[in-house]
């Protein structure tokens, strides 16, 4: 027969060590996963850029003909 936990025993739980482990390797994988799209769209913001200066060029160029 199982005996009840004492009051202080329920009130002193928590975590485990290997339960926050795991917590910090998804959390370390998502910053990690977030961090790449994010050097990705800067370097797509980059490249639209220049693409958007040449076009305006190329819009000029055919205003003054």
């Amino acid at each position: 027969m199982k005996t009840a936990a004492s009051p202080r025993r329920a009130l002193i739980r928590g975590f485990t060590l290997i339960e926050i482990l795991v917590a910090l390797v998804v959390f370390a994988a998502m910053a990690a996963i977030t961090w790449g799209a994010l050097g990705q769209i800067a370097r797509a913001r980059s490249a639209l850029a220049v693409e958007q200066e040449r076009f305006a060029v190329v819009v000029r160029s055919m205003g003054d003909l």
